[in-house]
């Protein structure tokens, strides 16, 4: 009984100490005591830095301006078809017209020709009866104009130059002056006391207006003869 008592009170004051029993107490119907595992997180490893990384390749630069694609090749003309018309004039007989691309064609007041070739192609031509005619193939159809009748005469050639000379004389004055022209490019003029010389070459009928320093005007006429031109000077 006493030993009994004493057991009883051994578990009382385990009791009080904490709630845990101690081992070997107690009555054998309890069950042993669960210890509690608190799970530990798993941890990510980290990674080790390679001390030789792998060389990454330069990149290629690419170019801001491709070079302009080539140009592309130079157009044909076309080919373009018209009737070329020959025209002659002045006659009543038949009469031919001939292209220096060959074609030709013949009739009495005119003929025509169809023509055919590149555009822009200029073409040259002459008649049986003379003359000489340019067109352009433009595939416009046109006419070649032929004189053939009486051609008025040609003009007369010019007057022939000839040359004179032209005596300046300055009266009423004991100076010298000098005398001048607009005529002729104004290249004329001579300067003297009492009188002075210049040599004109013009044309035959070419009439010269006269000037001098003194005053007053003189006229000469180019007629391959020398002649005067005088000045009546102020005193």
């Amino acid at each position: 009984m006493t030993k009994a008592i004493a057991t009883f009170g051994v578990m009382l004051l385990v009791s009080a100490c904490g709630g845990r029993s101690v081992p070997g107490s107690g009555t054998q119907n309890d069950p042993p005591p669960v210890s509690k595992v608190t799970p530990t997180p798993p941890t990510t490893p980290t990674p080790t830095p390679n001390p030789n990384p792998p060389s990454t390749p330069p990149s290629t630069p690419t170019d801001p301006d491709p070079p302009d694609p080539p140009p592309p090749p130079p157009s044909v003309p076309p080919v373009v078809e018209e009737v070329a018309t020959c025209v002659f004039n002045g006659v009543t007989t038949m009469q031919a017209c001939y292209s220096d691309t060959g074609e030709k064609c013949a009739g009495v007041g005119s003929c025509d020709v169809l023509m055919r070739g590149l555009y822009g192609r200029p073409v040259q031509w002459k008649s049986s009866c003379g003359g000489y005619a340019s067109t352009i193939l433009d595939g416009v159809n046109e006419k070649v104009v032929f004189r053939c009748g009486p051609q008025p005469p040609p003009p007369p050639p010019p007057p022939p130059l000839i040359t004179e000379v032209v005596t300046c004389i300055f009266s009423n004055t004991s100076i010298e002056n000098e005398c001048y022209t607009a005529a002729l490019g104004g290249q004329l003029s001579c300067r003297g006391i009492g009188s002075c010389q210049v040599k004109v070459t013009a044309q035959v009928g070419t009439k010269i207006e006269w000037k001098s320093t003194c005053g007053g005007y003189a006229y000469t006429v180019v007629d391959g003869a020398d002649e005067n031109a005088p000045f009546t000077c102020a005193p």
